[in-house]
């Protein structure tokens, strides 16, 4: 949600497209022919982009403008599979889990993808993820 534009972004499953838009008009913002099957997105409304994970036969977490105007995959998984994405705009961090097999990891890294971190390693599928910006 862009609550400055009153906008809302989100994967549509019919356009095949990352959307934004409001009650009377809506955009497509990023839509790749090599990008499918997006499982998860988040806003950063510091640097107006939209990352996102892209799920099942690939897992790859990538980067697209707000105005689609630029697009790029940041980080490749390999046997992992990355689930559900949150951004912390004001100090620069994705937060995003991971699963291989039975292991489940809560992993950081850069906006840019760099320096990724596992937060913690876990024995159970986490359900969701949230960041507490307010407080870091």
């Amino acid at each position: 949600l862009d609550y400055e534009r009153r906008e809302t972004i989100w994967y549509s499953t019919v356009k095949e497209a990352i959307v934004r838009g409001n009650s009377t008009r809506n955009e497509i913002i990023h839509k790749d022919p090599n990008v499918t099957d997006i499982t998860s997105i988040a806003y950063d409304w510091a640097g107006q982009n939209v990352f996102f994970i892209e799920g099942s036969e690939r897992s790859r977490i990538g980067v697209a403008s707000r105005k689609g105007t630029v697009s790029k995959i940041l980080m490749t998984f390999g046997i992992s599979r990355a689930r559900f994405l949150q951004v912390h705009p004001t100090v620069g961090l994705l937060v995003y889990t991971t699963y291989s097999g039975s292991q489940y990891e809560i992993q950081m890294a850069d906006m840019d993808g760099e320096n990724r971190v596992t937060l913690y390693t876990l024995s159970a599928e986490p359900l969701g993820l949230a960041v507490d910006t307010a407080t870091n």
